[in-house]
């Protein structure tokens, strides 16, 4: 309170009096505190420093007319209310200091009458009367805090605002039965008090670092402290990472997370947050750490204007989860200073952690400027042990005479404060396990083992779980081996009910209760049956996982997942089945069923739960079992669609592919035929809108229009014969486009995917990037905005931890594909058109072509000019390649000639080469880099030695018009004229293998063509709509992506040159998804695209329609409504239901 009281009064001191608020002093009426003599006597101490506060009072009422009516009660201090008097004179302590600072002071004072500020004293003057009222007896104790944080008048429609379909972390808070015991940490807790409540200046750090080895205390202290400011009602969030929890409890759902917290704590806030998701939905559910720090913290804290400190706790850094980078580049958020300096200065960030060398780095380098570092270890040895000594006394205080009895004069306790050697963990365990009364040890036998277990966590460990589970008792052991191989390798924590249930049908479930009840030293939610168990210190985890150090004791997770899948499958078989959630109705889409999530609570249980959204994350890291290769083969046979019905009821169906895929590269990884797999994979991706949107109509849409040729259609079409019957135009075998990836609202200009096939990024007039997954068909991050201008070449590099882009806006671009964040600032340099980029080998450098005749290379790693302007070209260099040793960089351009370039000096090294006599489109680079090809407008191809620079053999003559593209097979055989195309083809590509070529023409369609005859495979592949663009073949060669200017990409499959892809009555309508409704909200089925057009209606003789034969259903014995159950039954003799 001094400090704020102390701040107000030197803010207080530049305010002039207004001549025209003099009669501000008749307002003024002081409060009767003549029977208050010996209170005021008792609490002198703090009236000095509220007669300090008072004084300033009294000076601001000089100002305003409405002050001295609430300062007025300041000396009447009841011992029952001095708390919240204390709070209550610090809130107004702030309100004066940022009032008075505020360059408006002057404008608002003019407003005066019903401005914010008379609210905000006016409320300040109730809450004080009836703190007054409270001591003098006339009313109860009902005033809570008055606290102002904002200056500005917030709009009323904050209160509305609901932002809770923001997808951020709720089991991040701090815990209150984590914080230190009273009377303990008394010295740090006041420092980092003293710190946050710092008033504001420049140069002060913001950031408070509190570091320390395992066990030394620091989360107890993060918890303690962000507890204390969260009832001043001064905490903005509190973030607690968790290693057990790491599937939330991540860094991109950090700033999201801190952001909705504070948004709850201010109502300006949260309107500013609101009109920012508002604007951008995708924010709202982006993992991308900048991003969120820019748009969800830092502009709302531009258009908010708080009074007072704002505290920030994030405790154990070190547990969070390095999650597709996200822990990376937090890091390289907070360490950048530039980002620091722009945390309002009110703003106080209180972090935890190990000294894990990355993380103590990342803040050290800031020490004093911007970050105060502290070391647990700093802290006064004596002090530590007096505080464990206090710990140790309060813990076993109901224990003292029996303890005595063994230790006389209470030996034992100062034994426990030596043994603990300054780690309050083991103070803690010590304490605990030795009055815990679920062991057939007494606890003097047990503190003894303690004791003579030495000073260190590792011994501790060991004493505590030989008591529960000895080395010598083989059938305890295996229990322990199986309970805690799945508590460490559980993705989300398990209860002990549902651990019970994985370890059917052994029925041991009185052995894992006997195992984990005595071990709620260690465990949390071990003394009750639904509440999820998990390591309450990491150092426990560690010790597992550590065979030195556990010795018998050690947790071979490689062993135990192979046990914990074939836990998970069983439970899947056991429980899943048809209509799982009792669904009563398919007329209704999930969203519209109100007590859907209560049914989800009440059929799905926490196991089923689990086993259903992680069984393939788990089969994936067991080695090739075969009885989990038969298994994974049968799940698929059996119990498929009854999995995808709890995916959908729990809103679980982002990842399915995903998880089929991963699942079916396993089985292959083991020489294991996984055609079932990815058949699945195949019917979940082409029907994944439906399936995200209707239990019901997995069956009665989905199944029907699965190919006749699928292997799930076959198998299970047979089991559920009362659906839909596709009589005419139905689908063969699965459509031609795998997936459309619609999302640009602009032409497709370009497009690169991955090495590892796993993202596509795409380029646009719009300026705009996207990437887009391709086990999902979603966009990763939505658009990447930066350009502002055409995005006319993109590529990823190597490793594809980075994506370059070039633009018509004359820059170049580097994004980070894990977060969608620009890397660097724009490269600059080029004074015209940037027209190509590539990106070497070894991913260490980027060169990029430009309509001002050069070419530039650049350091991916600092977004540096390495070399250049490389001159040389007299037009435009439209087209660039690196050697596969990155020694040579090969330039086509717009004069006619390519050039050679030494990548290590940019010098030529051979060029002009000579022979084309119009511009030079394309060029390519042999695997071997021993000959050169480029394209021309001349309509040509020529051969070129990349040693000497000289031409080979005379131009390849045979196309008709220009050529806009080249590649060379891996073999480097050159073919004859593949003919097909109607229109220009503008572009081609090889598969990995050289087996194939695919081509993309302006005539819509795309080609696949046998490298080896020249002859068509498969084609023309149709679907798009305007010109192919751009084409791409994944790495394993098992799919391709094409780009057009109708704004959307396709996948197909190579291998069939299918797309993969995600009428009755009149009166029937259908919607842009393709759902047949008869009402709105009544849905009677769903159709696929590729049928949308040819659906013939009842009323229809014939449609005719460029998509090819119509589609004719057959409602014969088609069950729908409240009958749609029925389609698992056979075909009665009369089934027809309407």
């Amino acid at each position: 309170m001094t400090d704020a009281v102390t701040n107000a009064d030197s803010s207080i001191q530049n305010i002039k009096p207004s001549p025209s608020l003099q009669t501000a002093q008749h307002v003024y009426k002081a409060v009767d505190v003549s029977n208050m003599t010996s209170m005021i006597d008792l609490w002198s101490p703090l009236l000095d420093k509220i007669e300090a506060f008072m004084t300033i009072a009294d000076k601001i009422a000089e100002v305003h007319p409405y002050a001295k009516i609430a300062w007025g009660t300041l000396s009447v201090i009841p011992k029952n209310i001095i708390t919240k008097l204390t709070l209550q004179t610090t809130e107004c302590a702030y309100f004066i200091g940022a009032y008075a600072s505020d360059g408006s002071f002057w404008k608002r004072l003019l407003n005066s009458a019903i401005s914010p500020v008379d609210k905000a004293i006016e409320a300040y003057e109730r809450a004080f009367k009836n703190l007054q009222a409270a001591f003098q007896g006339t009313a109860m104790l009902q005033t809570e805090i008055i606290v102002f944080r904002m200056l500005d008048s917030v709009n009323a429609m904050a209160a509305e605002i609901d932002l809770n379909d923001m997808a951020c972390a709720n089991n991040a808070r701090f815990d209150s039965g984590k914080k230190c015991l009273p009377g303990t940490r008394q010295g740090i807790l006041s420092e980092i008090t003293d710190w946050a409540r710092h008033p504001i200046e420049d140069n002060f750090p913001c950031i408070f670092f509190l570091h320390g080895v395992a066990g030394s205390g620091k989360s107890a202290i993060a918890h303690t402290i962000a507890k204390s400011f969260h009832g001043a009602k001064r905490l903005g969030s509190s973030y607690c990472f968790d290693r057990s929890q790491s599937e939330t409890l991540h860094a991109g759902n950090l700033f999201r997370t801190i952001s909705r917290d504070l948004a709850d704590l201010d109502p300006k806030w949260k309107e500013s947050l609101y009109n920012i998701v508002k604007a951008d939905r995708a924010l709202r559910f982006t993992n991308a750490v900048e991003d969120q720090f820019e748009n969800l913290f830092l502009q709302p804290s531009q258009q908010a204007n708080h009074i007072g400190p704002i505290l920030i706790v994030i405790d154990a850094l070190d547990e969070c989860p390095d999650t597709k980078h996200y822990c990376q580049n937090l890091l390289k958020l907070l360490g950048d200073s530039d980002n620091i300096k722009r945390i309002p200065k009110n703003f106080r960030v209180l972090i935890t952690s190990r000294p894990e060398p990355d993380i103590s780095k990342t803040f050290q380098k800031l020490q004093d400027l911007h970050v105060k570092c502290k070391a647990m270890s700093a802290i006064d040895e004596n002090s530590t042990n007096n505080d464990i000594s206090l710990f140790i006394s309060n813990e076993l205080k109901d224990l003292d005479e029996e303890l005595n009895v063994r230790w006389p004069n209470r030996k034992w306790h100062q034994l426990l404060v030596n043994n603990a050697g300054g780690l309050f963990q083991w103070a803690y365990v010590a304490c605990h396990a030795t009055k815990d009364m679920k062991t057939a040890l007494a606890p003097v036998r047990k503190l003894q083992k303690f004791l003579n277990s030495g000073h260190q966590l590792d011994g501790l460990y060991q004493s505590i779980l030989e008591q529960v589970s000895p080395t010598s008792d083989l059938d305890s052991m295996d229990v322990y081996f199986t309970v805690m191989g799945a508590i460490l390798l559980a993705k989300e924590p398990l209860s002990i009910s549902v651990l019970i249930t994985l370890c059917k049908p052994g029925n041991i479930g009185d052995d894992v209760k006997s195992l984990l009840r005595p071990l709620g030293a260690l465990l949390h939610g071990v003394t009750e049956s639904t509440v999820p168990i998990r390591p309450l210190h990491t150092s426990f985890c560690d010790y597992l996982l550590d065979k030195d150090r556990s010795k018998e004791y050690f947790v071979d997770l490689h062993q135990q997942h192979g046990h914990f899948t074939t836990m998970i499958f069983n439970v899947m078989s056991r429980e899943l089945k048809f209509n799982i959630c009792l669904i009563e109705t398919s007329y209704q889409l999930n969203k519209d069923i109100k007590d859907l999530d209560d049914k989800v609570k009440v059929h799905i249980s926490a196991q089923l739960a689990y086993a259903c959204q992680f069984w393939s994350h788990h089969l994936c890291l067991c080695k090739g079992i075969t009885a989990l290769l038969e298994k994974a083969e049968n799940f698929i046979k059996e119990h498929f669609l009854y999995w995808l019905e709890v995916l959908s009821a729990r809103s679980r169906v982002g990842r399915v592919t995903e998880m089929l895929l991963d699942a079916a590269e396993w089985m292959e990884r083991y020489n294991t035929d996984a055609m079932w797999l990815r058949d699945a994979a195949r019917f979940a991706r082409a029907f994944k809108t439906v399936i995200i949107q209707s239990i019901p109509h997995i069956y009665l849409s989905a199944l029907p229009f699965a190919p006749k040729t699928s292997m799930i259609a076959k198998w299970y079409r047979a089991r559920y014969p009362q659906l839909l019957q596709i009589e005419d135009g139905g689908d063969e075998s699965w459509p031609t486009t795998q997936q459309i990836l619609v999302g640009h609202t602009s032409k497709i200009w370009c497009l690169a995917l991955s090495h590892d096939g796993r993202f596509i990024v795409s380029g646009c007039g719009d300026g705009t990037l996207t990437l887009w997954d391709t086990a999902t068909g979603s966009s990763v991050h939505g658009l990447l905005k930066g350009h502002r201008a055409v995005v006319n070449s993109v590529a990823i590099s190597p490793d594809g931890k980075f994506i370059v882009s070039g633009s018509a806006d004359c820059t170049i671009r580097l994004w980070d594909p894990a977060t969608g964040c620009s890397v660097h600032s724009p490269l600059e340099g080029h004074t015209n058109r940037v027209d190509c980029v590539a990106i070497s080998p070894d991913g260490k450098f980027i060169v990029s072509g430009s309509g001002d005749h050069t070419l530039r290379l650049w350091d991916p790693a600092t977004g540096c000019s390495i070399r250049g302007p490389v001159k040389g070209h007299t037009e435009r260099v439209s087209c660039v390649a690196i050697s596969p040793d990155g020694k040579f960089i090969v330039s086509g351009s717009g004069d006619h000639t390519l050039r050679l370039w030494d990548s290590a000096t940019g010098c030529s090294i051979h060029g002009p080469l000579e022979g084309h006599t119009q511009r030079v489109s394309c060029v390519a680079i042999s695997p071997d880099g021993k000959f050169i090809v480029s394209g021309s407008y001349d309509h040509t191809l020529r051969l070129w030695d990349s040693a000497t620079g000289s031409s080979i053999n005379d131009p390849l003559e045979g196309h008709t018009k220009r050529v806009n593209c080249v590649a060379i097979s891996p073999d480097g055989n050159i073919h004859s004229p593949l003919e097909g195309h109607t229109k220009r083809v503008s572009c081609v590509a090889i598969s990995p293998d050289g087996k194939f070529i695919v081509s993309g023409s302006g005539d819509h369609t795309l080609r696949l063509w046998d490298s080896a005859t020249g002859c068509s495979i498969h084609g023309p592949l149709e679907g798009h709509t305007q010109r192919v663009s751009c084409v791409a073949i994944s790495p394993d060669g098992k799919f391709i992506v094409s780009g057009s200017y109708d704004n959307t990409l396709r996948l197909w499959d190579s291998a069939t040159g299918c797309s993969i892809n995600d009428q009755l009555e009149d009166s029937f309508s259908m919607d842009q998804e393709g759902w047949i409704s008869r009402h709105p909200g009544s849905v009677l089925f769903w159709v696929p695209p590729q049928h949308q057009t040819t659906l013939l209606r009842p009323s229809n003789r014939a449609v005719i329609s460029r998509m090819g034969k119509a589609t004719h259903l057959n409602f014969i014995h088609f069950v729908l409504g409240v009958h749609w159950v029925d389609c698992q039954r056979s075909i009665p003799s009369s089934s027809f239901i309407s």
